[in-house]
């Protein structure tokens, strides 16, 4: 018996393995300095308690052939000051000239244009964004090459703006899986309909989020279908229904079937999800990330030749993976947890300011912080810059920020610091346009 991600099990779950694994030849895999899910009820104890109760032999992999010496070795001292760690000396096989980057710049608007800069440089450079002079550049990485990494949403957001205005190719990815977010959890549900026609569960979701139907609607239209022994379909419900409830379920009993008929006849599953999208998800009422998310959407469908059972797997199951999979000749731009299990050649930490990364609060988990932290710097596979502000507008107010406490717990020996020089044409930013940015 084999189990992956250990790290990440929670009580239940070991539980479990115990019962499982008892007479077993038992394996557990994985890393406890990239445990990450404590939120979820994850406790990574229970990875170092593994090797007493199971009296197992521990096998550690010590060769490292992802990040460079310098990457490596400045994530290792900041992951040792955690009390839960696995302290394993890993040793790697890439050797590089360049020390982690530590940046500070003077607002958000200044460490975003910082971040466009390198970006241009380090894809061959075409114009600088800040002097608008051209530059020559030593690399010839793609976009698809460079993520940007950070802790909350609200950070990945204005970043994203920022990229969008400059035409730099970009997608967006939190992991959480499309098909849980309005408005798209209408296709994962019609989908669902089309293969369970008798899932009560599913109708009421759709009539809910969909139709706007209140519980009492709800209800009463589920009593009516037990009553007369019959489906969505059925014509005897016309009779105990309103005129604009019928009208609602006309609606959705037509591109029900339009989307079983493609799915059923043709195995068309992207044009299933086309046509759903089409009734549904209007283009100009969506924002510039929800459009790349249809899109990533549709690109998902046409790949699961169409399998209904695959597409819904692989986005509810794999969300992470699939949002750094995808549109691969555009900048990754990923929360730390949309990063777990993701490598780039060239990553920046965004927002490393204390109150993002960390979060502060009264339950703040500072070890999980940490391990999320190293988890961001452990993406990286040649160059990593770590970028922080001076001040950063939070809940409508502007407030002075601290960098963060995990930039001074990496060794010196791996990390170089330097500030951005102000510009005086940045002084004449309106800050009202700042605020709407970041």
């Amino acid at each position: 018996l084999a189990v992956d991600e250990f790290q990440d099990i929670n009580s239940m779950q070991y539980q479990l393995v115990h019962l499982l694994g008892k007479g077993q030849n038992l394996l557990a895999i994985g890393d406890a300095d990239q445990a990450i899910y404590g939120f979820r009820g994850s406790n990574v104890s229970l990875f170092f308690r593994f090797e007493d109760d199971f009296n197992a032999r521990s096998i550690s992999l010590k060769q490292n052939y992802r990040s460079t010496d310098s990457i490596l070795n400045g994530a290792s001292s900041l992951i040792n000051h955690n009390n839960q760690s696995t302290n394993n000396k890993l040793i790697a096989q890439k050797k590089s000239q360049h020390h982690i980057a530590s940046v500070e710049a003077d607002n958000p608007y200044r460490e975003a244009d910082y971040i466009l800069d390198q970006i241009n440089r380090y894809v061959g450079g075409t114009e600088s964004l800040t002097t608008g002079k051209h530059t020559n550049s030593e690399y010839s990485y793609s976009f698809g090459d460079i993520a940007i990494l950070f802790r909350t949403n609200s950070v990945g957001e204005a970043l994203f703006k920022s990229l969008l205005k400059s035409g730099i190719p970009v997608h967006f990815g939190d992991g959480t899986s499309f098909l849980n977010e309005p408005p798209f959890t209408i296709i994962g549900n019609i989908l669902r309909l089309v293969q369970q026609p008798d899932d009560r569960l599913i109708l009421s979701n759709i009539l809910k989020e969909v139709y706007e139907w209140n519980q009492k609607q709800i209800t009463s239209f589920l009593q009516s279908l037990t009553k007369f022994h019959t489906t969505l379909f059925g014509e005897t419900l016309k009779e105990t229904i309103s005129q604009p409830l019928q009208e609602d379920l006309t609606d959705l009993s037509n591109i029900y079937k339009k989307a079983a008929e493609l799915i059923d006849s043709n195995q068309q599953l992207f044009d299933a999800v086309t046509t759903i999208c089409d009734h549904f998800i209007e283009d100009d009422k969506l924002s510039k990330s929800q459009q790349l998310k249809k899109e990533t959407l549709l690109e998902l469908s046409a790949e699961s030749a169409g399998e209904i059972s695959r597409f819904l797997k692989q986005l509810q199951l794999n969300p992470y993976a699939d949002v750094g999979r995808l549109k691969k000749q555009a900048v990754h731009l990923l929360t730390f947890h949309a990063a777990k299990g993701l490598e780039f050649p060239i990553v920046f930490i965004a927002a490393a300011e204390e109150g993002v990364t960390p979060i502060l609060r009264e339950d703040t988990d500072f070890e999980e912080e940490r391990r999320l932290f190293y988890v961001a710097m452990t993406r990286a596979e040649d160059e990593l810059q770590i970028v922080h502000s001076k001040e950063r507008w939070r809940f409508g107010e502007k407030e002075s920020m601290k960098p963060s406490r995990f930039i001074d717990e990496i060794s010196e020996d791996y990390i170089k610091r330097q500030s951005i020089i102000e510009n005086s044409s940045d002084d004449e930013q309106n800050e009202d346009e700042q605020l709407g940015l970041f």
